[in-house]
């Protein structure tokens, strides 16, 4: 930025450059010149002021006090920029951990489980569980889930939590079916209901339902299914009548087998 004085030398070598005329000091044209300078270096100032408002070392006063508004968090009672500056500065790093919703952001788009819920004070106080539904219940993929949840939560927690992992009990869903088709590999269609039921299964999430309907819809909408149904549903091995089962926390529905009746 140019200083009052190069402003004030400009302008007088600009004018005797068109003029052909030197400016005296003390003149009127020389009080006019020196005016004008002044003006010009208020607004560079000006300029330079509001140049990068965002720079947190650039601000001051109402300027670091409207920023601080924007992060929700004020100037404490007689605090000196430099204090509240440096409470500013480091406002992200606080904020990001001890707070459920930087634990549940921490937590989405897992490599090796299908979601993981974090559930605060489950022993008393400074303890919380996180309950881990890994991809599949192989020994590898559940040591993976467990190690990719402790990195992660291990960022956002503070460090005197006691975090237990806990990979949830696995329950078999088995399914007893009839279907029918007339325009279609039976073997096929077999094959592709039985994936999409078993997606539907393996990521029903902690306090949704298990529907009948929803997997009587998937048998149905299969292209070249004529007649679908779920005749019987077994949970861990026993028969049930419900219409929908609520999924908990303790345990995770597993998709086991659909046993087929094949009917003309």
């Amino acid at each position: 930025m140019k200083t009052f004085s190069e402003i004030y030398e400009d302008l007088k070598k600009k004018f005797a450059d068109k003029s052909n005329l030197d400016i005296e000091p003390g003149t009127v044209i020389d009080f006019y010149m020196l005016s004008s300078a002044e003006a010009l270096n208020e607004a560079y100032q000006e300029i330079e002021n509001n140049k990068n408002p965002h720079i947190f070392t650039k601000l001051t006063g109402e300027d670091l006090d409207n920023m601080g508004f924007g992060y929700n968090c004020p100037r404490m009672a007689n605090e000196s920029d430099e204090s509240y500056r440096y409470r500013l500065m480091n406002w992200l790093l606080k904020s990001e951990a001890s707070n459920y919703t930087a634990i549940e952001m921490a937590l989405m788009n897992m490599n090796y489980a299908s979601y993981v819920t974090y559930v605060p004070l489950t022993e008393g106080v400074a303890t919380a569980t996180a309950y881990i539904i890994p991809k599949s219940y192989d020994e590898t993929t559940i040591a993976n889930a467990i190690a990719e949840a402790q990195e992660r939560l291990k960022k956002v927690c503070s460090p005197g939590t006691y975090i237990s992992y806990v990979i949830p009990e696995a329950i078999p869903v088995r399914i007893v079916a009839y279907i029918n088709t007339e325009n279609g590999d039976i073997e096929t269609i077999k094959n592709n209901i039985k994936k999409k039921v078993a997606d539907y299964i393996n990521n029903i999430a902690i306090g949704d339902f298990l529907e009948l309907g929803e997997i009587n819809k998937i048998g149905i909408n299969e292209n070249g299914v004529n007649y679908f149904n779920v005749i019987q549903l077994y949970i861990n091995n026993k028969v049930t009548n419900a219409l929908n089962i609520l999924q908990k926390i303790e345990s995770k529905f597993v998709f086991d087998d659909i046993i087929w009746w094949t009917v003309e």
